[in-house]
């Protein structure tokens, strides 16, 4: 695919006029709330790759913040690999 010079993939969502007006209060540089999202995207798309599509549909309808699930999914998967490498043995 064919893109002009000046080409700058982007992503879009919708969100709450609510969400909109917190994080236009909370990051006054709108570069770093770009940097921000970013890194959790990568974040999510790590995990995903790692664990499948169900991981996302388990994130998006926790009950929880994704702030606490991804830390302890990351916890869970490192937990699970070291009790299958050491039943391996």
């Amino acid at each position: 695919m064919y893109h002009g010079a000046d080409y700058v993939p982007r992503i879009n969502f919708t969100c709450t006029e609510e969400q909109l007006t917190r994080s236009q209060r909370l990051f006054t540089r709108s570069k770093l709330r770009g940097d921000l999202l970013r890194k959790v995207f990568d974040d999510i798309l790590d995990m995903v790759e790692e664990h499948g599509e169900t991981f996302a549909v388990a994130l998006a309808y926790s009950q929880e913040d994704s702030l606490t699930v991804l830390p302890r999914a990351r916890r869970a998967v490192g937990i699970t690999k070291t009790l299958l490498e050491g039943a391996r043995k």
